[in-house]
């Protein structure tokens, strides 16, 4: 099952003293620190608990399609990457 931002935020609320627009609001801004810092290159956010989020420039090359055999140009874009950390990974896999 996958969880909505309205999911999270219900969770949340029932879980704290705060309003749903508290709620919104937070995770609007927490989204907006962690999308701000990946912008800038060569930056990751590391969240104790969690993981790192890091974003990996890649080049542009050129690509093809495996059906037509056709070659196209990709533009460079960045990729973002995830990487949980040892006491998230342990929590979710039951070790702790």
């Amino acid at each position: 099952m996958s969880i909505t931002n309205t999911l999270l935020i219900d969770r949340v609320v029932s879980q704290t003293n705060l309003t749903e627009s508290q709620v919104r609001e937070a995770l609007a801004g927490f989204l907006s620190v962690i999308q701000a810092e990946l912008s800038t290159a060569g930056n990751k956010v590391t969240i104790h608990g969690l993981g790192t989020f890091k974003a990996n420039p890649k080049g542009d090359k050129t690509a093809r399609n495996p059906r037509t055999g056709e070659q196209c140009y990709v533009k460079p874009y960045t990729k973002v990457t995830f990487a949980s950390s040892t006491l998230f990974y342990d929590i979710t896999n039951g070790k702790r």
